[in-house]
């Protein structure tokens, strides 16, 4: 019901949305009942992001798209998989629905820089399931810039011996970054 209500509502209560759901998660004690909450936030939030995505319609106001973002960002480290796997997906939503180029080539930056220092395996994983989600909403040919950049530190991350979850991830996101280059891919 959420993903065909967002899209609908004014922009002012989109932001309360999205500033309400932030205040949540800030307040809630640690443990279960904010695993919980996470996990019913994000479940709504990218719900509502790809109601918008379908509708062909954009999330609204700088001021809404920064909230988004930020609430979104405090989750691709996430110690739980499946609220890493939500933020990036719904990073690539949005990038979706922003429908701006610096945008996205802002948040591709963050996770390439993120993935260049990070160390730990929820950081890394969850910042390269992000590029993925990128490449997929937006399509390769409209990151193209950060094609090559991508492939390069997931490959790398790839190799990584050292981690073989970090590995599993990075492989992952490198096929659904060639799943959705599609023929320009092969020139790899």
């Amino acid at each position: 019901v959420f993903g065909k209500i967002f899209p609908r509502v004014a922009l002012k209560h989109r932001l309360q949305i999205l500033n309400h759901f932030t205040e949540r998660l800030k307040t809630a004690k640690a443990g279960k009942l904010l695993e919980v909450l996470q996990t019913n936030i994000f479940a709504a939030l990218l719900c509502g992001l790809r109601g918008l995505g379908e509708g062909k319609a954009q999330l609204g106001s700088k001021e809404l798209v920064n909230s988004a973002t930020t609430l979104i960002t405090s989750q691709l480290t996430s110690a739980n998989p499946a609220l890493r796997c939500a933020a990036g997906e719904s990073l690539g939503r949005m990038a979706q629905v922003v429908q701006d180029n610096k945008y996205i080539a802002e948040r591709a930056q963050h996770s390439v820089d993120f993935l260049k220092t990070a160390r730990d395996v929820a950081s890394r994983t969850g910042h390269s399931f992000a590029l993925c989600c990128l490449h997929r909403y937006v399509g390769s040919l409209g990151s193209s810039q950060h094609l090559a950049t991508s492939v390069s530190i997931l490959l790398a991350l790839a190799q990584d011996s050292a981690s073989p979850v970090v590995q599993a991830w990075a492989l992952h996101a490198l096929s659904v970054i060639a799943d959705s280059g599609g023929p320009m891919f092969l020139h790899w």
